[in-house]
């Protein structure tokens, strides 16, 4: 093994073996087989087809939206729009039955809150092929949301400084075309550059491609994968990849996935030490305002930083919880990937009934935990509990944070866990009055538990100002951020319930069928015991 220095970058000459070449077979068999994480050529077809008929709509309305603003039949013409893709799909490793992340660029003329989430919006919302359309206008990045002949997609909107957005436009990754833009503008564009840039770091596409479809399987069935949690969303996840791909240039995904977990593991994660891909200016240019540029904060705990101009954090809400499950997890990713790999003095397996598959294991969340924080929201329709449903779980990051601060004092002596998925339970449906039921119902819970702590003697945990305070946080946030909703937040149109209850107190949509007689428990590899991990 040789460790070379090349443009400030670690590389680790390692060279890749038959058996690791093999390895990477299983592993891509599994993928496919097991989990059905890679599309048909049917599937994809169909996908490029709803794009091009999403572009064609684009034109279309970009088009009209230059008549009704007077302009010239020259620019109406040529005023062109283009849809770009990012994230998974963009990367080339998107599962079949995901959603598409899609950037629509328009000309200077197309304006965001009149026409994108005016005109458009109500174009898609009377054609045939669109259903379930919603608009997010107060996110981060805002955002239609919509399923296209069956396809989720997310639709984003990026107006540029040009008078025509024509075909010849193959990419984003000129800084220049940052110029003029607004802050949402700059944050919708960056999704895209971020991820050509990622395809253009890492020096083998296919073995990068193949470790992130892994991680992301992993990371999903071990939930911690969610950027509104705390989490690390789909943008660190895939940062990361590409930094393993260009530190060891040379290995499979067999060996990449271990010195993955190795890396986030062992790293000195601190605030002042962000992982960096690619080094970015920090200089404010092309008009970019100096909030949008990244600084130093002491409360960002797992700093990742994207390698487009201007580089953000991507883990900015990263807690004290969420950091130690990730921890926690990447440590036990790291044993399993390590037992998998060990061979034994004749270079045959330690551990030959240790599959690949055993990475991938879920979590057992309901059986892990002694304590749980259930939240439940209820509404009376669709369209309003997508919108409320969404802007509940945006804040729960809050309330954990919240729940910290109760133990912060006895060196967080209790350990808070939030479950990036949703439940419908049916206990929750109840009757309003005589004029309103409620019709939808999602359940987020938060595991809790007492660390084993010798200097900690008894640890008590009062919830109820806490509850209440989140309560009033919701209304207020509400108020500030969606006065047209404020009527539609009222309990007879919505409710939000958060309770407190035991692992045997837990609905029976989610409890575990062993309770009581022989609990599932979440097992790690211990060297000195060979398990059946199949």
């Amino acid at each position: 093994m040789e460790q070379q220095n090349i443009a400030d970058q670690v590389v680790i000459v390692e060279r890749a073996t038959q058996e690791d070449h093999k390895e990477t077979d299983v592993i891509k068999r599994i993928l496919r087989d097991d989990y059905q994480q890679y599309e048909d050529e049917a599937q994809s077809r169909n996908r490029e087809a709803v794009l091009a008929k999403l572009n064609s709509i684009i034109k279309d309305w970009i088009r009209e939206v230059g008549r009704s603003k007077g302009k010239d039949e020259n620019t109406i013409l040529n005023s062109g729009g283009k849809i770009f893709t990012f994230g998974s799909y963009r990367l080339g490793v998107h599962a079949p039955n995901t959603d598409i992340d899609a950037l629509c660029v328009a000309p200077r003329h197309v304006d965001r809150e009149e026409d994108f989430f005016g005109s458009l919006f109500d174009m898609l919302k009377g054609h045939q092929s669109v259903k379930n359309l919603y608009p997010v206008q107060k996110g981060f990045v805002p955002r239609i949301g919509m399923e296209f002949e069956g396809i989720e997609i997310d639709l984003i909107f990026a107006r540029i400084q040009a008078s025509e957005v024509g075909e010849d436009l193959k990419d984003l990754l000129d800084d220049n075309i940052l110029k003029g833009c607004d802050d949402e503008t700059v944050r919708s564009l960056n999704g895209t550059r971020v991820a050509d840039i990622l395809l253009k770091q890492v020096p083998n596409v296919e073995n990068f491609r193949t470790t992130l479809r892994c991680v992301k399987l992993w990371a999903k069935n071990r939930g911690i994968y969610s950027n509104v949690l705390g989490y690390f969303g789909g943008i660190a996840y895939m940062i990361l990849v590409a930094k393993i791909c260009k530190i060891f240039p040379y290995l499979e995904p067999n060996k990449l996935l271990r010195n993955f977990f190795s890396y986030c593991l062992n790293r000195e994660w601190s605030y002042n030490n962000p992982v960096i891909l690619v080094k970015v200016s920090d200089e404010p240019m092309y008009g970019i305002k100096d909030e949008l540029l990244y600084k130093e904060k002491n409360t960002n705990l797992m700093p990742i930083l994207t390698p487009a101009y201007p580089c953000m954090n991507s883990t900015h809400n990263v807690s004290h919880s969420t950091k130690e499950a990730m921890l926690a997890e990447f440590e036990k990713g790291l044993k399993i990937t390590e037992a998998i790999l060990k061979r034994d003095e004749r270079g045959q397996k330690q551990y030959p009934s240790l599959s690949w598959k055993r990475l991938f294991k879920k979590f057992a969340f309901f059986s892990s935990f002694t304590h749980y924080i259930m939240i439940t929201i209820c509404s009376i329709d669709d369209e309003l509990h997508s919108r409320w449903l969404g802007f509940v779980e945006s804040k729960l990051r809050f309330f954990v944070s919240a729940l910290e601060k109760l133990t912060s004092q006895k060196t967080y002596a209790v350990e808070f866990r939030p479950w990036p998925k949703s439940y419908t339970i049916q206990s929750t449906l109840t009757q309003v009055d005589d004029d309103y039921a409620y019709t939808k119902s999602d359940s987020y819970f938060i595991g809790m538990r007492i660390k084993r702590n010798e200097t900690v003697e008894m640890v008590t945990v009062d919830l109820t100002q806490t509850i209440q305070k989140y309560y009033e946080s919701l209304a207020q946030w509400i108020h500030d951020q969606q006065p047209d909703c404020e009527e539609a937040a009222g309990l007879k149109h919505v409710d939000v319930q958060i309770r407190y209850v035991g692992q045997e107190g837990l609905p029976e949509d989610v409890k575990p069928k062993m309770i009581g007689k022989r609990k599932e428990r979440d097992q790690e590899v211990d060297e000195k015991q060979e398990l059946d991990y199949e």
